[in-house]
């Protein structure tokens, strides 16, 4: 059985990079949903550089979409899209693997959602409004409502949503119509938080 790790929000914590590396031969597909940089922090470029070597030595498809910290603080907001590992497919990406059709959302401009109704998996850094993988505890929606009035209308209709965003979500997964939401929140000690989807 094929299977998919899902993390989100690692927010330049080492330990969780560390993690996830080492569990490069138990998964098939990585995907990390945004806020890869610690914007609490003011060394970007010296964050971006690690990042960026990190990402280059991955050895399994790993799947990535922007988050608000990754290109909201600082000029060098294309750095996301400037990899040199073939295994990585960042944001606007839309590529099939293991027979099924994954895309990557940026946090912001890009395509419209539906350049994404064939995508069984579209990972979006912000979940959609009005669901409780976006409701804070709270009781603040963080969430996208354009992604939101997509997903109502069917405009899309992939089988999973991944996101993450909202640290510590009301519950880590919801529903709007056929498609499964998921948020596994962010933190952890030295395991992230994360979630395994059988690509099956």
């Amino acid at each position: 059985m094929k299977t998919l790790l899902h993390i989100t929000d690692l927010h330049f914590n080492k330990d969780f990079f560390t993690w996830i590396g080492q569990q490069q031969d138990k998964h098939e597909v990585f995907c990390i949903t945004g806020d890869f940089i610690n914007s609490q922090h003011d060394n970007f470029a010296e964050q971006i550089q690690w990042i960026k070597q990190w990402l280059n030595q991955f050895n399994q498809p790993l799947f990535i979409c922007s988050g608000n910290h990754d290109i909201e603080y600082f000029a060098e907001d294309d750095w996301f899209n400037h990899l040199e590992n073939p295994l990585i497919f960042s944001d606007e990406s839309i590529i099939s693997i293991h027979g099924v059709c994954i895309g990557c959302y940026p946090y912001i401009g890009g395509m419209g959602y539906e350049e994404y109704n064939a995508c069984d998996i579209l990972l979006n850094h912000i979940p959609p409004a009005k669901t409780l993988i976006a409701m804070t505890s709270n009781n603040e929606d963080w969430g996208d409502i354009e992604l939101y009035q997509a997903l109502n209308s069917q405009l899309i209709a992939p089988k999973y949503v991944l996101s993450g965003h909202v640290h510590k979500p009301q519950a880590n997964e919801d529903r709007i119509k056929e498609s499964l939401l998921i948020n596994p929140g962010a933190g952890g000690k030295k395991t992230p938080k994360h979630r395994i989807i059988s690509l099956s």
